[in-house]
Order: structure tokens, then C-alpha cells, then sequence
């Protein structure tokens, strides 16, 4: 058995009594006298209660604010392209900048960082900061660590036409310390509206809902050691992904709030808690059975130099199997996460999303 921590979590208060102790954890509030779901406490394997604090918190971050367009078009010499969350985790973001051959891609991705540095990751001290890097990497590969924990921060990668060259970091180091540092200090939140169109799911908690999702899921009996009861312990990815942890017995349930493209929408098309879900050949994690969900506003964006290309904010599910059973957890999954508060509008000066050079 993994060792495992029992973290009581509430985004809110609950309606009516609650009498279980938990603990607030900061995010964008409901609408005043929208319903408030008791969340159950949630059962982490060691490793993600470590860092669980540190991602709530990362969840109510505007990542794509921590970018500075004209700030970036300064300093990279090139124009704006386009800005958006990017594939794996909606606590990211990736500024294009240029076009084709002459291209610059700044990505951030906030999360762990400590967990992946091996002896090549070193200390360097960058405006006055330190921060660690990969020499060996053609990106440029920093992190910056976060007030909340020296594991849990701002990831970022570049690409661009001089990125082989050593010196091709000074850009970066430019842009961090005119740019970056000053708000990861202060970070950006979803409840300033500072971007937009953004997806509903931003400032959800998966794992509030996963744990929902599973907390029927039983074994054989005989599988069991006396006295020792099923296993329900959930790890963390990122910020907005979530599954069961190895060694436990929910380890093929999954649950990524992410971004998707209209090239997923190609499997078996299926509905699941009133939304249009497409069945996928790749569940996430040691899933047997998954998929992908779009949860809307579409925004346009780029792919390899092409334009036109549509993304949503999505949920990528995965279950053990395609029962009946696990698809009631599937549908589970995304009232879930549905019933949680959604983000605020963004305002209406708020940095666009999406293409950014028309």
C-alpha cells in the first residue's frame, strides 16, 4: 500500500449543515445563492499532499497573464501571433510570436518542476533571481520556483530561430526579469478577468470530482488483506490533472481538465452528462476506456505554422472499463466538475486569446 494523506477540502461553504471539518481553499466564488456542493475529503498519496495547497492555489492563476504581449513583441523582436492554454493542462500557456522559419514560442506551464530535476538542472542567477535550467536543453528549459513551494512554480521553454546557440537564452532572461518575475511575486488571478475567452472549466478541481466519481468502486474481497479496506488514493499530474494513484485501486480512473482540438472529435461520438463526448484510442493514464469532452467557447489558434485550427477547453475522462457502471462514473466526473463555480467573465479590456494577428 502507498502511504497517503486524507486532506478535507471545501472550495466553499457547503449549503445547509455541514459538520465536517475541512479546510478553505482559495479559488473564484459561486454566484450568491448558487447551490454549494459538500465536497468530500480527498484521499492523496504522499506525493501530491506535499504540493496539493500549492496547486488550489495554482488553479485560481490566470497563466496566460503571466505573458506581456507587447512586452515579449519588444523583446523578441516579432509580432504577436497567438496566445492560449496549451495541450496537457489548462495551467498553461503559449505565446507565438512570428510565423514559419522566423517563429518564437514562449511557453509557461505552472506546476512541479523539482520533481523532474536531475544533476543536469543547476541554479543560475538571472536578474538578481535564482532559478534552474537545464543547460543541456535546446529550449532554454527554466523554472521558477513559486512563494508557495520550491517545487511547485512556473515552468517555461522557449523555441525559436537561434535557440541552438547558448546565447539564445538571453531573451528569455530579458523577458523574465522585465516581465515574469514581477508577477510570479504577484501573481495574476482568474478573478481579475485579465484574458479572455476563457474556458469554464478554469479554477475547477478535478480531483473533487474524480474522488466523487470512485468512492463506490469496490474490489473482491479476497483481494483484500484483514482489516485492510480499498484503496482510493488520488495523485496529481498537474494543477487540472488527476487520477488514481499506482498501487491503489482506482489507479484506472482518470481526470484531466485540459485543452482539445477539433482533431480529436474523431472517435465514436457518445453523450455523457449532456455533453457531446468522442470516444478516444488513447485514455488518459492506465485507463481502458476513455474520452474527450469539449466544453466551450471555441478559440482559434495555431498548429505547426497552420491557421484556423479550433480549440476548446475540454475534460478528458478515463474508467476502468466502458460498463454501464463506469459510464454512470464517467457522467458522474462531469457533473462533478460542471456543478463547480465557474470563472468570472473577463472584463472588457481583457488581452485577447486566441489569434492575435488579425
Amino acid at each position: 500500500m502507498l502511504p497517503r494523506i486524507v486532506l478535507p477540502v471545501v472550495a466553499a461553504f457547503a449549503m445547509g449543515a455541514a459538520s465536517a471539518c475541512s479546510v478553505a481553499v482559495p479559488g473564484v466564488p459561486a454566484p450568491i445563492g448558487a447551490p454549494q456542493p459538500v465536497v468530500p475529503a480527498l484521499d492523496y498519496d504522499e506525493d501530491t499532499a506535499a504540493i496539493a495547497a500549492a496547486y488550489a492555489r495554482a488553479r485560481t492563476f490566470d497563466v496566460c497573464a503571466f505573458h506581456d504581449v507587447s512586452g515579449a513583441e519588444r523583446i523578441f523582436g516579432k509580432p504577436a501571433a497567438a496566445m492560449s492554454p496549451r495541450r496537457f493542462d489548462l495551467a498553461t500557456c503559449e505565446l507565438d510570436l512570428g510565423t514559419f522559419a522566423d517563429a518564437w514560442e514562449i511557453s509557461f506551464a505552472y506546476g512541479e518542476g523539482g520533481a523532474r530535476f536531475g544533476e543536469d538542472w543547476t541554479p543560475v542567477q538571472v536578474g538578481g533571481r535564482t532559478v534552474k535550467r537545464d543547460p543541456t536543453s535546446t529550449r532554454c528549459a527554466t523554472f521558477v520556483p513559486s512563494g508557495d513551494s520550491d517545487a511547485v512554480g512556473l515552468d517555461i521553454e522557449i523555441n525559436g530561430p537561434d535557440v541552438v546557440e547558448k546565447e539564445s537564452c538571453e531573451p528569455l532572461d530579458r523577458y523574465l526579469t522585465d516581465v515574469v518575475f514581477a508577477r510570479m511575486d504577484h501573481p495574476p488571478t482568474l478573478a481579475e478577468g485579465l484574458t479572455g475567452p476563457r474556458s469554464p472549466l478554469l479554477g475547477k478541481d478535478p480531483c473533487q470530482a474524480l474522488a466523487a466519481a470512485v468512492a463506490d468502486v469496490e474490489v473482491d474481497p479476497d483481494e483484500l488483506l484483514p482489516g485492510e479496506d480499498v484503496e482510493r488514493t488520488l495523485t496529481m499530474g498537474a494543477p487540472y490533472r488527476c487520477s488514481g494513484s499506482h498501487g491503489g485501486d482506482v489507479v484506472e480512473y482518470a481526470l484531466n481538465l485540459t485543452v482539445v482540438d477539433e482533431d480529436e472529435f474523431t472517435g465514436e461520438p457518445v453523450d455523457i452528462g449532456g455533453l457531446p463526448a468522442y470516444r478516444t484510442e488513447f485514455p488518459p493514464g492506465l485507463a481502458e476506456c476513455g474520452f474527450v469532452i469539449p466544453v466551450g467557447p471555441a478559440f482559434e489558434g495555431m498548429k505547426a505554422g497552420e491557421r484556423g485550427i479550433e480549440y476548446h477547453g475540454g475534460l478528458e475522462i478515463g474508467t476502468a472499463t466502458c460498463d454501464a457502471a463506469d459510464m454512470a462514473r464517467a457522467e458522474s466526473m462531469v457533473r462533478g466538475v460542471l456543478e463547480q463555480p465557474a470563472p468570472v467573465e473577463p472584463r472588457p479590456d481583457a488581452q485577447r486569446l486566441g489569434r492575435l494577428d488579425q
